[in-house]
């Protein structure tokens, strides 16, 4: 990994998006990226005007940092944009500065995708390019305990694999949710072909788990702190149950939509959990999509 953005509005929760962007360019070696989009006043009888207020903004963020322990070594560069929709600047940046990743805070936690739509970081993950964290919780330390949610698609093993690189040596999970539909034909399927769906995708998950051993030994995972299997449910109920038992304090997903399309296409369980997430949560894309 060798550049992450952070964005930042300098409030409390991103503050925490600040601070494990620090963290994780200090573990990761990469250099840092902080984002601030400054708003444009209109003043009484003159044009627009930004700069004493990007100036102040980043003396602010600058004085943020300096009191964090390792500062020096994350190498953060601090960029304040002024005006233009707060994702679209972000967007822009993550390609301007070549980001393997974006870390932003939550606003809210009322649980409510319909809440969740429209916000930046959804509009981000929406129509960005890059994968993105989003940070819920004030970080103590390194992530220890990892989820992924494991689909089979490339979305889902680019999420798994970047939360390797992001907490070497934590206990990971990784589950599969076998899904019947709740009709009757639902049960009809689990009733006459339940068994042979269930060992074909545990089949599944066991190949992506032994394709994944290289990169687990490359982030200093043992064995004994690795662990997979399947979970009935739908994947919302799967990932939060896990997570719980887990006590993950980071859950890898993959999200399936392609930049540009409409909210609905986000992905319901994607939007779901982000709209009320049990954890800090890394949402990664398709090698088409980045």
């Amino acid at each position: 990994m060798k550049n992450i953005l952070v964005a930042t509005d300098l409030t409390a929760n991103c503050d925490r998006a600040l601070e494990r962007a620090l963290r994780l360019a200090k573990s990761t070696g990469a250099k840092l990226h902080i984002l601030h989009v400054a708003p444009v006043y209109l003043l009484p009888g003159k044009k627009k005007q930004t700069a004493p207020l990007k100036q102040d903004t980043e003396q602010v963020i600058r004085a943020y940092i300096s009191g964090y322990t390792g500062a020096k070594a994350a190498k953060p560069a601090i960029h304040v944009v002024e005006g233009g929709e707060a994702y679209a600047q972000i967007v822009k940046a993550s390609r301007e500065f070549k980001a393997d990743l974006i870390v932003m805070g939550i606003h809210n936690k009322a649980g409510f995708r319909d809440l969740f739509a429209g916000t930046t970081v959804e509009r981000v993950i929406r129509r960005g390019f890059k994968p993105v964290l989003m940070v819920r919780d004030k970080p103590k330390g390194n992530y220890e305990s990892i989820l992924a949610g494991a689909d089979f698609s490339d979305s889902s093993a680019n999420a798994f694999h970047l939360a390797l690189q992001l907490a070497p040596g934590a206990a990971v999970r990784l589950v599969h949710a076998l899904d019947f539909p709740d009709t009757s034909t639902g049960d009809k399927i689990q009733q006459y072909a339940g068994d042979v769906i269930e060992n074909i995708e545990a089949g599944q998950l066991e190949q992506f788990a032994r394709q994944s051993e290289k990169t687990l030994r490359k982030h200093n995972i043992p064995a004994a702190k690795f662990s997979y299997g399947t979970a009935k449910g739908s994947p919302r109920e799967v990932l939060m149950t896990e997570t719980k038992k887990a006590k993950a304090d980071l859950l890898a997903i993959g999200v399936h939509s392609r930049a540009g399309f409409a909210y609905s296409k986000l992905g319901g369980v994607t939007a779901d959990i982000l709209a009320n997430p049990p954890c800090d949560v890394l949402v990664g894309k398709a090698p088409s999509m980045a």
